[in-house]
């Protein structure tokens, strides 16, 4: 598991815990994605992100990423692509607390990769005063819902391109 803290004051202030699937969630996914890619945000998502509090909701992305241990891209190539989300995202009003992406192939049978929760407990741990009941989870895959459920987070599936 990978873990990039973007604002670490967001982690020690916010109250709410937001945690966003990346691909087919926040942006549209279009294969394998290294750093080069073409971006294109959800914007019905955008929309119900910008109408949270800003100032006390931490955003984290939690994504799978098995092109890594499929040697199709490389972990700096998630690293850059995330940060250019981040900083597309702050542009937008949205500002990125942190991502969690777990590295591995469904054949390593980690303990990381969603439907497994351990990526949203590790979100939740970074923060200091997230209130138990405004963890929330969006994604588009049973697997996030799963991971959602198993870690007591709200689970909402991500709005359609």
């Amino acid at each position: 598991m990978i873990i990039e803290i973007y604002s670490p004051e967001i982690l020690a202030s916010a109250r709410k815990l937001v945690c966003l699937d990346r691909d087919n969630t926040l942006i549209r996914d279009s294969g394998y994605m290294d750093q080069n890619a073409e971006i294109e945000f959800n914007t019905a998502l955008l929309a119900q992100l910008l109408s949270f509090d800003q100032h006390e909701t931490s955003f984290c992305l939690v994504s799978n990423q098995s092109g890594i241990g499929r040697g199709l891209i490389s972990v700096a190539d998630v690293i850059n692509l995330n940060r250019r989300l981040s900083k597309d995202l702050l542009e937008r009003g949205i500002r990125l607390s942190s991502s969690i992406f777990c590295p591995h192939s469904p054949s390593e049978n980690c303990l990381c990769r969603k439907p497994k929760p351990m990526m949203l407990n590790i979100a939740l741990r970074l923060h200091e005063s997230i209130d138990a009941s405004s963890q929330i989870m969006y994604g588009d895959k049973h697997t996030d819902e799963e991971a959602a459920l198993s870690a007591n987070f709200i689970w909402r599936r991500a709005p359609a391109f």
